[in-house]
């Protein structure tokens, strides 16, 4: 079941970023495609060189999406630097590589998702 991360995107502060870690590619795929299935005023995703974000259009806010790998991968944080937050696939576990990169790019809220178990049905 994919991550449901706009809310978390509607907290960010007009013209600021944040990052979302998955634990593999296909989970953020998975995250990313619900975003990807029609045109959207309010928001809008890109994905360019495993660059992925979604973006509020009206904010100029954003959120980075990365893998584990990504995080841990010297030289691929620049993007993610100065992040407002960090939020945690529940999947994803942090380790001291992780843990220094995170604070290296700036990162010092780590927020573990939480679903908002709301059904709009």
């Amino acid at each position: 079941m994919p991550l449901h991360i706009l809310d978390y995107l509607d907290d960010l502060p007009p013209e600021s970023w944040g990052v979302v870690i998955f634990p593999s590619r296909r989970e953020l795929r998975e995250c990313l495609e619900q975003y990807n299935q029609e045109f959207d005023p309010i928001y809008r995703t890109n994905s360019l060189h495993r660059g992925e974000y979604i973006e509020r259009r009206d904010c100029k806010s954003r959120l980075y999406l990365r893998t584990r790998r990504q995080i841990i991968t010297y030289g691929r944080n620049r993007k993610i630097d100065g992040s407002v937050f960090a939020l945690l696939h529940p999947a994803v576990t942090l380790d001291p590589v992780m843990l220094k990169n995170l604070y290296t790019s700036g990162i010092k809220e780590l927020i573990p998702y939480m679903d908002g178990e709301e059904d709009d049905d």
